[in-house]
């Protein structure tokens, strides 16, 4: 099972999720809920920002690894640009919706971790290089 922070948070970050068939980049506002969870996701033109009680991913473009079209499981998975941080430890974001309100929003520290991100001596590890920070956040645009 992943490591869970706060509340359940996955987001797929990026633009390739489209909205109506239409091939404009996915855009967003997400608003975190719980404690340390408590901050903001938002998409804009292909960057990324997010911002939560103990770090932060300012203003990061990304490559987009999945997207799924809004109304069948809106969602995407991006690839973080530029190199991790102690304040942004995260290369690849996932987000999906996960009911009408809530969005999950999961941060792998490489794409390998997310890659293996369901095995069970993943799943489970103490290994910082394998930790997963996840949240519930609420679409607020």
């Amino acid at each position: 099972m992943k490591h869970w922070i706060g509340a359940v948070l996955f987001f797929v970050a990026g633009a390739a999720a489209m909205a109506g068939g239409t091939d404009k980049p996915w855009q967003g506002r997400f608003e975190g809920t719980g404690r340390a969870c408590s901050g903001v996701l938002s998409l804009d033109a292909g960057v990324l920002s997010w911002r939560w009680r103990y770090g932060a991913c300012a203003g990061r473009r990304y490559t987009t690894l999945q997207g799924m079209r809004e109304g069948n499981a809106a969602g995407l998975v991006a690839r973080l640009s530029g190199s991790t941080s102690a304040r942004c430890p995260y290369r690849v974001i996932e987000v999906e919706q996960a009911d009408t309100y809530a969005w999950n929003v999961s941060g792998f520290p490489s794409l390998e971790a997310y890659e293996n991100r369901d095995l069970p001596g993943w799943r489970d590890s103490p290994r910082p290089d394998r930790y997963v920070f996840s949240c519930l956040m609420t679409k607020v645009r």
